[in-house]
């Protein structure tokens, strides 16, 4: 039997981490979305445009590391937030959910269709689903064919 030394050949693979990987010391997660998409995370801000989901990988997940973000702006007459909940024990599952915004009524699964002004620059609750939600405060004055007239109480719409 013949033996051959065959010659070694060293590969040096550069490895980047990113400094999002340093910031994951104890709870882990994955960008969903947004610029680092697929990149670990253990905060929304360390997924611009995105959501950091919980990846499992033996963090409990709990309200304090699986919150919904806060209603912001959208569009006109609309609001979104990131809606998180915990779906096992290790992972956070996640939505986007919309809803009518102050002065609105209706609901929208889209962002972009559903919600209607409150009539007569009436005003709303954000979230409100019903006409009946839209008012014109106290205060609210008026002309008509008999004159200027002046809400004394808070006049909800019916239907």
């Amino acid at each position: 039997m013949k033996y051959f030394i065959l010659p070694t050949i060293i590969i040096a693979i550069p490895i980047f981490i990113s400094s999002t990987t340093f910031a994951v010391a104890g709870i882990r997660g994955i960008c969903d979305g947004g610029l680092s998409d697929g990149l670990a995370c253990s905060v929304d801000t360390d997924c611009p445009g995105g959501t950091c989901v919980m990846a499992g990988g033996g963090t409990q997940c709990t309200s304090l590391n699986c919150r919904s973000t806060n209603w912001t702006a959208y569009a006109t007459g609309y609001e979104r937030r990131t809606y998180k909940y915990c779906a096992t024990l290790t992972r956070c599952a996640s939505s986007i959910q919309f809803r009518c915004a102050a002065g609105y009524y209706g609901s929208s699964t889209t962002g972009t269709s559903g919600c209607t002004r409150c009539p007569n620059s009436g005003v709303s609750m954000a979230g409100s689903t019903e006409i009946t939600s839209c008012y014109l405060p106290s205060g609210t004055t008026g002309t008509d064919t008999s004159g200027t007239y002046t809400y004394t109480a808070d006049c909800y719409y019916s239907n």
